[in-house]
C-alpha cells in the first residue's frame, strides 16, 4: 500500500511540475509565437494598400492576416473616407 501511494504521489508531482511550467509559458514554453497583436505595427507597415487577406514575412515566417481598407490589422472599417491614419502602401511584386 505504502509503495503505490508513493508511485502515484510522485505522478502527481512530476504532473504538476510539466503541466504548469507549460502553463506559464504560454503552452509553448517561451511564450506565445502566433500573438499577433504584438506584431501589429511591423504588420500594418507592410499593408499592400488592399482590405482582406494579406502575407508578410514576418521574423522568419511568412504571416497571414486580414487588414481592413485602412491596413488595420483585424480592422472592420469598409469605408476608407474614416480612416484616421495614414500608412505608406508597400508595393510587393510576390503579393
Amino acid at each position: 500500500m505504502k509503495k503505490q501511494l508513493k508511485k502515484s504521489i510522485q505522478l502527481l508531482t512530476l504532473c504538476c511540475l510539466f503541466s504548469s511550467t507549460t502553463a506559464l509559458a504560454g503552452g509553448t514554453m517561451g511564450g506565445n509565437p502566433g500573438d499577433l497583436s504584438k506584431m501589429k505595427p511591423l504588420l500594418e507597415a507592410n499593408w499592400n494598400g488592399k482590405s482582406g487577406i494579406q502575407h508578410t514575412s514576418s521574423y522568419g515566417v511568412i504571416v497571414q492576416w486580414k487588414a481592413d481598407v485602412c491596413g488595420t490589422l483585424n480592422g472592420h472599417i469598409t469605408d476608407t473616407t474614416k480612416c484616421t491614419k495614414t500608412i505608406n502602401v508597400v508595393n510587393s511584386t510576390n503579393q
